[in-house]
This record gives C-alpha cells, structure tokens and sequence, in this order.
C-alpha cells in the first residue's frame, strides 16, 4: 500500500537529500518515520511518500530517499511565507502530484497551512474515503486566543516592522482567522480526521460530525526516549521552549516573575531559559527596525520587571541540546492560552522535570494534577490575574520538592504510553489498511 504524507514543512530527511537547510522544528515527523521502519512493514507492504510545501526552485522534485527502502519524497509548490492566503496557482502543483505519485490514501499533517484545502479539493469525491487530516493545531480556536492577556494599549501600538510588513498582533490574529476558514472547509471534506485530546476531537466533530474521528499518538524525536533517572531538584531554572508568538503565553510568564500584589514573589535566583527565536533583539541599528509590536512588549515588560539578567534566549536548539536544557533545568513551563497538544510538554515529561502548564485547550488530557501542576488561566480578566495563577503554580512547584518528585515518576509514565513508538506506529500502520481495505 502507498500512502501520501503531506507535512508542513520540508523534514531534514528529505533537506538533506535534495541538499537544503533545514531549521530543527516538527522533528515528529521523522520521529514516526523511524519508529514505522522499526516495524518491519516499510519497504514491505507499505511504502511511504513524503510530501512538502517549497518554492518554485524546488517544486515537482521528487524521488527516493537514501537508506530508507519504501520511502520516498515530492515537493509540492506553496508559498509558505502567506499561510493565510490560498493561491489557486497552487491546485495545479497539488494535482500534479497526486497523479504522479498515485497514493492509495492520503495523510494531510495539519490544517495550518493552504495545502491541506489544495489536497482536499484536488482529491474530489475521494477525499471522503481516502483522505485523513491529522489536527495539530486548531487555527480557529488560536485566532480567538491570539490576543489574550495583552493590553489594548500595546495591540493599538505597531512598529515599523509591522506596520511595513501588515503582521501586528491584530494581523497576525486576522491571519488566523483566515487560515481557520480554510481549515474548517478541508475537515468538512476529509472522511477521517485524526487527533489527540477531546478538544480537538469536540472541534472535528462540531465542523464535520459525519467524518470518522481517529485517535492516533504521534512520535517524538529519538533523543527523548533515552531517558535519565528522575531527581529531585531544588533549583529554581525554568526552561520554556517558545515565545516568539502571543498564543505560547510568554508576556504571562514575564509578568508571573514580578511580585505579586498579595507579597508573593519568586525566589531571587530564578532564572528563564527559552529556545527558539529570540524576538526581543534591539541592540543593532537593523533588530530596531525588525522589531515586531510583540517583541517590543516582551521587551518592555522584561525591563519593566527588572528581568533582563534572569530572561536568557537560546536560539533554535536540537532535540540533543534540548534534552540537555531540561535535564539542567528545574521547571519546565508551558503558558499557552491555547493549545491543542504540546509535543514540548511530551518531551518534559519524558525527560522527568517538574511541570507546571496552563489548563488551555487539550493540556489537561495531557496532564493530569498527579503528573504536574495545572494553573486555570480561563476565568483570569486580564494578565495580572493570568500571571498571578501561573505565579502560584511555579511557587507550589518550587516549595513542593518531594510532591514534584512524585509527579514526574507519574507523568513520565504517563508520557511513555502517549508516545510509545511501537504502538502509535502500529497503531497509524492498522489505521492506513483499515481506511483502504
């Protein structure tokens, strides 16, 4: 059986065959890859073909992929850089590549991207028997979210980056509302939609109820599961994977670090350690003029709080060089004000650090009170109430050294049957012959 991936961006398997660069981001995707080719079934009765967006210097490449027998690649033409735009230019590209590759079935990764609605389209009164849409997150629920916790006062105000590049917070939250559009009418045309938590199975259901809802695990990277010893830890490190959207809730955990108007505060020796793009830059006459309205916040906000010595940005970093943050660190956070499901927080729970998160969007099928600490961000008014949850979270954490012990024990329980490679790749191989039988 052949069967179609269509991911959202180029993997670093497929990069480094056609020889580009590639940045460390949705590793899963290979992650599932390897755990498939652990099956035995790979190059046997199943053979896999990945597709990606790039641009037209690459598009219609395809071909094997080395060292991986019954796995094979195609690009696809999209514009990645406008995901909220959907170029009929596109369709044909898509097309094209369905009739080349002539899968059995089709797995669209994600609906955050225009490809996921080419594909549909393309496949005409197929897609209701051969298309299985995978949610990663939900565009429609993040546009109502976008803004959350930050003040009318701050999204009134754009940089020259912003307003030059149109992509302001209330853009930015405008863009997904567009891109939710598109996404509500791709499930409405898959027959099979694929998801993880009730919230998003609530969502599938309520734009498309007579699609078939699968549950279907994913993968981590490999570096997770060679797992240390659990520890106690006493220090005050925070380690937090992203925060160069509004949605991962960065401007909370900013505000969470001062003190509190009741007296609480955090231990002086606290410390934030965030991987991933540093937004914040001003010191260069060219990051003055490439900083975003939110990034300017964040800045401001660390200034405000006497944070710019406890506030330290990574850069993008590896799946090695992340297991080596949470193995160092002391609490892993996650202050998103939606989320449908964390792969980061997967990752910390394997790993065995203490967990404090929000009770956003599908978090609590994720973690539950016995495995971390989940802070309601829902019914806070405004982000001195948000940061105040969170900031009463990160203390119990803190003061509770001998509990957190415990819940790590549990929630990397917890996490190795979320993420078992054996039995999500089994799982996702019995799902593809179902479908096509």
């Amino acid at each position: 059986m052949k069967v179609l991936w269509v991911c959202n961006l180029i993997p670093k398997i497929v990069a480094g065959t056609l020889g580009l660069e590639t940045i460390p981001k949705e590793g899963w995707t290979e992650g599932m890859l390897s755990a498939i080719c652990d099956t035995g079934r790979l190059g046997r009765d199943l053979e896999i073909i990945i597709a990606a967006p790039g641009d037209r210097s690459v598009a219609g490449k395809s071909g094997n992929i080395e060292d991986v027998p019954g796995c094979g690649y195609y690009i696809f033409y999209e514009d990645t850089r406008r995901p909220e735009e959907y170029e009929e230019s596109m369709e044909e590209s898509v097309a094209a590549m369905l009739s080349e590759v002539s899968p059995d079935m089709v797995h669209v990764f994600g609906t955050e991207f225009a490809h996921t609605l080419a594909v549909a389209r393309m496949m005409g009164e197929d897609a209701s028997r051969r298309l299985m849409i995978s949610i990663q997150g939900i565009c429609t629920k993040l546009a109502e979210k976008y803004d959350a916790f930050i003040p009318e006062s701050v999204l009134a105000k754009k940089t020259f980056r912003d307003v030059i590049k149109k992509d302001g917070v209330s853009d930015q939250k405008e863009k997904f509302t567009k891109r939710g559009i598109h996404e509500r009418e791709s499930l409405k045309l898959a027959g099979y939609i694929a998801g993880r938590t009730s919230f998003d199975r609530e969502f599938a259901s309520s734009v498309n109820p007579g699609a078939e809802y699968i549950h279907a695990g994913e993968v981590l990277r490999p570096d997770f599961y060679n797992t240390r010893e659990i520890r106690k830890r006493t220090g005050h490190r925070i380690f937090v994977s992203q925060a160069d959207y509004p949605i991962k809730g960065f401007h909370i955990l900013l505000e969470a670090l001062r003190n509190g108007k009741d007296g609480e505060r955090l231990p002086d020796d606290t410390f934030v350690y965030v991987s991933g793009q540093n937004i914040t830059k001003y010191g260069r006459l060219i990051e003055k003029i490439k900083i975003s309205g939110y990034g300017k916040y964040l800045r401001d906000l660390s200034k405000k709080n006497g944070l710019e010595d406890r506030v330290h940005f990574l850069g993008r970093i590896d799946a090695a060089e992340t297991v080596e943050m949470l193995n160092s660190s002391d609490l892993f956070v996650c202050a998103s004000v939606c989320e449908n499901s964390s792969n980061s927080l997967g990752e910390a729970m394997l790993a065995g650090i203490p967990v404090v998160s929000t009770n956003a969007g599908g978090l609590p099928d994720m973690m539950n009170a016995s495995e971390g600490i989940l802070c309601d961000i829902d019914n806070a008014k405004d982000i001195e109430e948000a940061a105040a949850a969170l900031r009463e979270a990160i203390l119990k954490a803190f003061d509770d050294t001998d509990g957190a012990y415990d819940r790590c024990l549990s929630a990397r329980e917890h996490a190795k049957i979320s993420y078992s490679r054996e039995n999500n790749a089994e799982t996702l191989i019995r799902t593809y012959f179902d479908i096509v039988k």
